[in-house]
């Protein structure tokens, strides 16, 4: 059987793995500021925190599969279909999905 690394493209072999010892460093050290992994100094609008404590109810549920959100990201980037549009929780799992 083929290892997943068999299925990497060819200037992938032999990359480094990605090292996330600094997010632990920042949680020490909470003075930090934490640019390094794409987080935002600036905390959620109350729109934001609406929208969580409003929908959090259903954090019970599966999630929908996007339909709108593809949807309307196919339509302002002049796409087909939703099926032209991948969502993922950040890179890794978009990486992962393909």
């Amino acid at each position: 059987m083929p290892e997943i690394f068999d299925y990497f493209v060819p200037w992938l072999k032999g990359q480094k793995m990605y090292v996330s010892s600094h997010i632990d460093l920042a949680w020490r050290r909470p003075e930090l500021h934490r640019l390094m992994s794409n987080e935002n100094p600036n905390p959620p609008s109350d729109k934001v925190i609406e929208a969580i404590l409003k929908y959090g109810k259903m954090a019970n549920r599966y999630a929908d599969q996007g339909f709108a959100v593809r949807g309307k990201l196919a339509e302002m980037n002049g796409l087909p279909g939703i099926e032209n549009v991948l969502l993922g929780n950040g890179s890794s799992e978009v990486y992962d999905m393909i």
